[in-house]
């Protein structure tokens, strides 16, 4: 068994109500706004493996990924509702949530597509839970001066009640391959200035 499947393994005894319904190999980049340009998530550049799990009993989803060479977890986000999954071009795709813009470089076009699939299936998913309320509190028993409290919703599940944070209305574009050239990043501000209520994003490395 390799590293990576015992990593794998480890993980799904850890969570054992999650189950990965989607992988693929993506470099994964965050934007650095102060120095308007996309760097490699964690210590170092180079390929992970990147899965959309979903809590099947809270059918919650989140995306984790790991470097293939240290198995470093480079990313560890949840999946909102309203999420904005923009693919801006066919190998890269990018998101944000309320604390930076995530970017997925693709090894290849199959596998942007069926990662891309699996996002829209989760939001699909995320769009259609209906939140039922608690049951009314029981009668109390002759034995019982009161009743029972209506039971609480799991703290993960209250997390994720929460109104998503609002995408930005246009994303930053996506890096490029080594052997591609790109214009230098335009300039970007992370919130609008007096004078302006628009926002600037910043072009590919």
């Amino acid at each position: 068994m390799s590293i990576a499947e015992m990593t794998s393994s480890q993980e799904r005894r850890r969570y054992p109500c999650e189950q990965s319904i989607a992988s693929a190999r993506a470099s994964v980049m965050i934007y650095d706004d102060v120095n308007k340009k996309w760097v490699p998530s964690g210590t170092s550049s180079g390929l992970s493996k990147v899965h959309i799990y979903q809590h099947v009993q809270h059918q919650t989803f989140r995306v984790v990924g790991r470097k293939l060479q240290d198995h470093e977890v480079v990313i560890n986000c949840a999946i909102l509702k309203g999420l904005k999954y923009n693919q801006a071009t066919s190998t890269f795709h990018q998101w944000r949530d309320n604390k930076q813009v995530y970017g997925l470089n693709f090894s290849s076009k199959e596998d942007a597509d069926c990662f891309a699939r699996a996002m829209f299936h989760s939001l699909e998913i995320l769009s259609n839970v209906v939140r039922q309320p608690p049951p009314p509190p029981a009668p109390a028993s002759a034995g019982s001066q009161y009743g029972a409290a209506p039971p609480q919703p799991p703290p993960h599940q209250q997390l994720h009640a929460a109104a998503p944070p609002q995408p930005p209305q246009q994303p930053p574009q996506p890096p490029q391959p080594p052997y591609i050239s790109r214009n230098p990043p335009c300039t970007n501000s992370s919130s609008p200035s007096p004078s302006s209520t628009t926002r600037t994003w910043g072009t590919a490395p």
